[in-house]
């Protein structure tokens, strides 16, 4: 059996999720306000980055325990620790993402807010920006 294809099928969507972390979180742990909560390969996960997370995915998919399950805090620590694991492994493997690949995706999470008055007012709601 040949995994060579899927293997690369789940390299360029973690590629794709890391323009997206980057784009939307930024790449600086120093960013984050109130306690750390975890830490994944030295770099502190703090409160605000969680909280951030929940409020992302309660404004395009509502209710957050009825969308992500009854474990949804695990989930959310998990994905935040993913997020710092992929920018590390990019980092190290020096991948870069085209603006065109990144132009593409944030087209895509435009469309699942909704216009582009309520994907601006999610960004500004989850503390983020395009800049």
């Amino acid at each position: 059996m040949n995994r060579r294809p899927v293997i690369f099928g789940v390299g360029a969507a973690a590629i794709v999720a890391l323009a997206l972390v980057l784009a939307f979180t930024g790449n600086n742990a120093e960013a984050g306000t109130g306690p750390i909560i975890a830490e994944a390969n030295g770099v502190p996960i703090y409160q605000s980055f969680a909280d951030s997370r929940v409020a992302g995915v309660d404004s395009i998919h509502g209710d957050i325990e009825e969308t992500l399950g009854a474990d949804w805090r695990t989930f959310i620590l998990k994905t935040l620790v993913d997020d710092v694991i992929m920018r590390q492994e990019a980092e190290r493997r020096s991948l870069e993402v085209s603006s065109d690949d990144l132009d593409e995706k944030v087209e895509e999470v435009k469309r699942q807010v909704g216009t582009d008055q309520d994907f601006d007012a999610w960004l500004t709601q989850n503390g983020m920006d395009l800049a």
